[in-house]
């Protein structure tokens, strides 16, 4: 019976905090206590939670917030460029903003596009 109390524990656990990893603790869950399991929950909850919680969101979204920044950035740049120089300048400096991640390079970018007079130039421009 204390093997069966165990394993539902076990269970319940898993259920109620996905991914927690109790198969270390699970002989342990079986040879202690009710109350020393109870009291074990909080602690194993609170080191999944510090594993991935907060800290772990807080990265992920400031990870993607510089992802759709970039992508904002592009964007707008690839905009500028038609506006300014028609679809097809645009379409050829698509490619160059592609690859472009340092933020002091769309910053380079937006400058050479009210600087240069013609499409021929802000593209060669661009490349170099």
């Amino acid at each position: 019976m204390r093997r069966a109390f165990a394993d539902w524990l076990w269970r319940l656990a898993r259920r109620l905090q996905p991914g927690l990893n109790l198969e270390d603790v699970r002989m342990t869950l079986e040879e202690m206590s009710l109350e020393e399991r109870v009291a074990l929950w909080p602690k194993l909850w609170l080191e999944k939670d510090l594993e991935q919680g907060p800290e772990k969101d807080f990265r992920d979204g400031l990870r993607k917030g510089l992802r759709e920044g970039v992508e904002h950035e592009r964007a707008l740049l690839r905009r500028q460029v038609a506006v300014r120089f028609g679809a097809d300048v645009a379409e050829r400096a698509s490619e160059v903003l592609e690859r472009i991640v340092a933020p002091e390079s769309f910053v380079e970018i937006g400058e050479l596009i009210v600087r240069c007079e013609t499409g021929s130039e802000f593209l060669a421009r661009m490349g170099a």
